[in-house]
């Protein structure tokens, strides 16, 4: 419950926000936005407490590798030449970490509830990801479900040492299909709060996301649309209340 812990490696955005969301209402992150700030200036900023060092850009660059790897698995599962024209990319420069805290209760006020859309009764509702591929850090106070055709909801029990891989919209709709794209939500949190670091690989910024030819075992489901673009759209809806549901691949479906 004592311990602090420095990011590093991010933007100013990024460390002004953590700081707002988590360290002010009594969470457990303290963040800088700057490479250069020392971890001595830190400590006396917070001398009574323990601070572990996390640097973002680093992890960013193991998830990215454990990425490719991953993705070279399902082109081979799909009988794929990875080295061939045909074979998706993925992108750094455009993919992008996240640092997720699932609070126990709910830490707004009544008032400032009144300024926001209501989020209903899960921690984080229903969806898929937009993405190529989701690798997932947990901590282990579970909370993640999936959602199984057979099955309906399942728990995701966390486990020491693992990642959780979600296929995301774009592999969905690169593989006609043939790969689903995952349905995941977090339950409220009643007893212990909730941390997670998903590290979401996408395509190319210029991508347009269609069913890849050399993949197809029947006629393509999707007509050609632009990643930008969805991404924009999926974005957006995450920022400000739009008054409609999410962007959804189903959009473009070939009907």
């Amino acid at each position: 419950k004592n311990k602090k812990i420095l990011i590093t490696g991010a933007t100013g955005g990024i460390g002004n926000e953590l700081v707002k969301k988590f360290f002010n209402l009594g969470g457990n992150i303290v963040a800088t936005g700057t490479k250069t700030e020392k971890l001595d200036t830190i400590k006396k900023k917070y001398p009574n407490v323990k601070i572990q060092k996390f640097d973002i850009s680093e992890h960013s660059r193991i998830q990215e590798f454990i990425d490719n790897v991953t993705l070279d698995l399902v082109l081979i599962a799909l009988s794929v030449n990875e080295d061939s024209f045909l074979a998706p990319q993925g992108d750094p420069h455009t993919s992008t970490v996240r640092l997720n805290y699932y609070p126990v209760g709910d830490p707004l006020t009544s008032d400032e509830k009144e300024q926001v859309a209501d989020l209903g009764d899960m921690a984080l509702h229903h969806h898929t990801d937009p993405n190529i591929l989701t690798l997932l850090l947990q901590d282990m106070t579970g909370g993640l479900q999936a959602k199984s055709k057979e099955a309906g909801w399942i728990d995701i029990p966390p486990e020491e040492g693992t990642i959780v891989v979600n296929m995301g919209d774009t592999m969905q709709v690169w593989t006609n299909d043939q790969y689903v794209a995952a349905m995941h939500r977090v339950v409220p949190r009643t007893t212990e709060a909730r941390y997670s670091t998903p590290y979401f690989f996408n395509p190319l910024r210029d991508a347009i996301l269609e069913p890849i030819e050399g993949l197809l075992k029947e006629k393509p489901k999707y007509k050609a649309f632009a990643w930008k673009d969805y991404i924009r759209g999926r974005v957006e809806d995450n920022y400000q209340d739009l008054g409609e549901d999410d962007i959804q691949i189903e959009r473009f479906k070939i009907v």
